[in-house]
């Protein structure tokens, strides 16, 4: 097990621990175990736009398109209360240049990254999954398109693709300890 530092002192140095990546890299699975681990909260950016619609991802990217999920999804994370703990985002926040700004000056970017073969073989139910693509956009597109902006977002990344949750989370947290402020430089 990590030798952590008090969850207090780590989250006050970092912020927000605000993890990135691409549908099936484990961002809800992950946030999860980290909120646990941390004795923080979490926050899970689908269910706040699903909330503040009232309606599912994928309703709402069938009646809006993608362009109008999009900007309710923008949105909604501007005006959501985003203070401490844990943040698992959308795999399509990384388009809002307004939110991802936002997101890096409350905290910490973690992005998860994995293969795309293996982001498809974790993934069963792409209908119905609310993922936001582009009418005939396939899945290897979707990751060509997003890899960049994940890149250029993320403070921290982490590969870890074909290690269970645990074992993840484990390796986050060690590279935390080392990680700086950054929002001072922001």
């Amino acid at each position: 097990m990590a030798e952590d530092a008090p969850p207090g002192d780590l989250l006050d140095r970092l912020g927000t621990l605000i993890l990135i990546g691409m549908p099936g890299s484990g961002k809800s699975t992950l946030g999860k175990l980290l909120a646990e681990r941390l004795g923080a909260s979490l926050v899970d950016t689908d269910q706040v736009i699903e909330d503040h619609f009232g309606t599912s991802l994928q309703a709402l990217i069938d009646s809006q398109g993608l362009d109008g999920f999009l900007k309710a999804e923008e949105t909604a994370l501007l005006r959501a209360e985003i203070h401490g703990g844990v943040l698992s985002t959308g795999g399509s926040v990384v388009y809002s240049e307004a939110v991802m700004e936002r997101l890096q000056r409350t905290g910490t970017i973690i992005w998860l990254a994995a293969t795309c073969a293996h982001l498809q073989q974790r993934i069963h139910n792409m209908e119905q999954r609310g993922l936001a693509m582009r009418p005939g956009q396939t899945f290897e597109q979707l990751f060509d398109e997003r890899f960049p902006l994940y890149k250029r977002w993320a403070d921290i990344v982490l590969h870890c693709p074909n290690c269970d949750p645990e074992t993840s989370v484990e390796e986050l947290l060690l590279r935390l300890q080392s990680v700086p402020d950054l929002r001072r430089f922001r």
